[in-house]
């Protein structure tokens, strides 16, 4: 899967030109950074360059041709900034396909084959209509191949709309989908159905949330989960587990449920700590990452994964507080979501500890000795858990994903809903200009993560 990613400032900008050209065309470049996915790509939208005083030689009702200085001044910029480059124009007729015609594409191979080489990143073709943005890429190793892009998206800080045109796919399922149809609308639903999911954990509260995503209907989920089911209290927690599941894998178990369903939600199983490569290449192939896991190792890599590709992801943290004389003190369940235009967990104040990262990170027989010693905590305790506070933190996180792809902004991106006590309260969400999530946000492949050495190359998953 191919997919293109605008900062929601910067679309806005740009639709706006296009609309206020009424029936010219209109066009613009864009410095792109590019995120490797397992099979596919992220193009991430680094700076909208409009057309200054002259720059377009030709522009009419079907016509658009930039002048030679200003196609050499934007690829100049691109090889200052080290980064590809794509040229995005609009069909303002609301009859015509949103598609490149024959001029665009043979356009849009010489100029490829001219500026792939001098590039460090691909070339793209893009065109907007009122009915959404299509286009193609052109890599390195074939700029004279054209690589459709699946998908267009526009990510603010509490929102993600999708650009590419809705495709209707699902009418012979109408009859499966129509309580839901009645609930989201047939938009909703098409926008829902055609939705890729990463689940990082496949626990307590994970294995409820995927089999909401089955049963909602998302065209894939991938689970990613290298645990097994290492003693019996799992049998409470983990959704189609059986007795006789024991010491496999806990991924591949719930995988087996969720395909028992006989739905139509292809499902992938990638028994794989997150903190590998392999694992997040496969990860960037999905539109969204819900993160269950409950290491804080696994969530601030993922937090980096999310704001370094511009990858949408819902973190879920629960939670079962007891007091000194061991009375319930409360039962929080945190929903965060990390959009390119928000705070990140680092930035959201006692959500991620250095100290435990570091112990997290530590050999096992090391962290095993300190533990003795009582510098470093323990980490094979099993944390209270109970499956109705589980189901209701998956419920919690399916509903956020739901009005993220709804057309509607949401109300709040980290909020604390305590079941228990009944009360919600809003965490503040803002970026930390001193964090260092600066030096990350954006960069996609331009910027080298730490991952855990793996000895996996990036075949598919199992499904």
């Amino acid at each position: 899967m191919r997919r293109i990613l605008w900062r929601a400032n910067d679309w806005q900008t740009l639709k706006s030109r296009f609309e206020q050209a009424s029936n010219r065309e209109e066009g613009a470049f864009l410095l792109v950074r590019i995120g490797r996915a397992a099979a596919g790509a992220r193009l991430l939208v680094q700076r909208v360059i409009l057309p200054p005083e002259g720059a377009l030689e030709i522009r009419g009702h079907d016509s658009l041709r930039p002048s030679a200085q200003w196609l050499s001044s934007v690829v100049g910029a691109a090889i200052d900034a080290r980064c590809g480059l794509a040229f995005i124009h609009s069909h303002p007729n609301p009859n015509h396909p949103p598609e490149l015609s024959p001029i665009d594409w043979e356009t849009s191979i010489t100029w490829s084959m001219s500026f792939v080489g001098m590039l460090d990143g691909p070339f793209a073709s893009l065109v907007w209509s009122p009915q959404g943005v299509t286009g193609v890429m052109f890599a390195a190793d074939g700029a004279n191949v054209p690589l459709k892009i699946d998908r267009a998206e526009s990510l603010g800080d509490r929102s993600a709309e999708l650009l590419h045109p809705v495709e209707w796919r699902f009418e012979e399922e109408r009859q499966l989908d129509d309580r839901q149809i009645k609930a989201l609308t047939a938009l909703g639903n098409n926008r829902l159905r055609d939705l890729e999911v990463a689940l990082v954990g496949t626990g307590g509260t994970g294995s409820p949330l995927a089999e909401q995503l089955v049963r909602l209907g998302v065209a894939r989920v991938l689970l990613i989960d290298p645990d097994v089911l290492d003693d019996s209290s799992n049998l409470r927690r983990v959704v189609g587990t059986r007795a006789s599941d024991l010491g496999m894998s806990k991924a591949a178990v719930v995988g087996r449920h969720l395909e028992s369903l006989g739905l139509t939600t292809r499902v992938s199983v990638l028994a794989e700590d997150v903190r590998h490569e392999t694992a997040i290449r496969h990860l960037l192939d999905c539109d969204i990452v819900v993160s269950t896991t409950d290491t804080q190792s696994s969530r601030a890599l993922l937090n980096q994964v999310a704001y370094q590709y511009w990858i949408p992801m819902i973190d879920v943290g629960v939670r079962v507080g007891t007091s000194r004389t061991g009375e319930i003190s409360g039962m929080p369940v945190e929903i965060r979501t990390l959009l390119p235009e928000n705070g990140c967990l680092w930035c959201r104040k006692q959500v991620l500890s250095s100290q435990t990262i570091y112990e997290e990170n530590l050999p096992p027989e090391e962290r095993e000795k300190l533990a003795l010693e009582g510098y470093v905590q323990g980490f094979n305790r099993h944390q209270p858990s109970l499956a109705p506070l589980n189901y209701f933190a998956s419920s919690s996180a399916s509903l956020t994903l739901l009005r993220l792809y709804s057309g509607q902004s949401l109300p709040g991106v980290s909020t604390v809903f305590d079941a228990w006590e009944q009360y919600i309260q809003p965490l503040d969400a803002k970026i930390d200009p001193d964090c260092l999530c600066s030096t990350w946000r954006g960069k996609a492949d331009d910027l080298a993560i730490s991952f855990l050495p793996s000895r996996e190359s990036f075949s598919q998953p199992s499904n």
